[in-house]
């Protein structure tokens, strides 16, 4: 097989992976979206599931935690300590309502901490409402600015 030596067939292959990159880039950012919200929702879950057991049984909050079993929230290490901060799917807003979340569990009255769990269900709702509307903008705009960049890369080769 004969290729040609002034390098036509390295640009069709670096041509090839910058599309492919560029595709790639906007698949990564849209999983990264769905699975933020996702995450919240488990969250909002979560808090139900609490708000449930406090209601119901008046479970002591280290019980309530240790037997909720939904990998998602038991994986993402926010019962651990500083693990709020290092969650990549909660903004600056999720991680001040966690921790709020969390200062207040087991502090106070059975009542006060139903107040907690459904101020903070509402709060995690609209965060969560704000993120669904964003998502199909930040898609658009991610997935042109992908294109454009690999369209200009393109065009540099050639």
């Amino acid at each position: 097989m004969n290729l040609p030596r002034d390098g036509t067939a390295y640009r069709y292959t670096a041509l090839l992976l910058i599309i492919l990159l560029a595709i790639y880039i906007t698949v990564v950012i849209r999983k990264y979206a769905k699975d933020k919200i996702y995450f919240h929702i488990t969250i909002i879950d979560f808090i139900t599931y609490v708000k449930q057991q406090i209601t119901f049984f008046c479970a002591p909050t280290n019980k309530i935690i240790s037997e909720y079993t939904v990998p998602e929230i038991k994986n993402s290490g926010i019962f651990e300590e500083g693990g709020i901060d290092k969650n990549k799917y909660l903004d600056e807003r999720g991680k001040k309502l966690m921790k709020d979340f969390f200062s207040k569990l087991g502090r106070s009255s059975a009542d006060d901490q139903i107040a907690n769990c459904d101020y903070t269900i509402e709060a995690m709702n609209k965060l969560l409402d704000e993120y669904k509307e964003e998502l199909p903008k930040k898609y658009k705009a991610y997935s042109t600015i992908a294109l454009i960049t690999g369209a200009m890369l393109v065009i540099l080769l050639l």
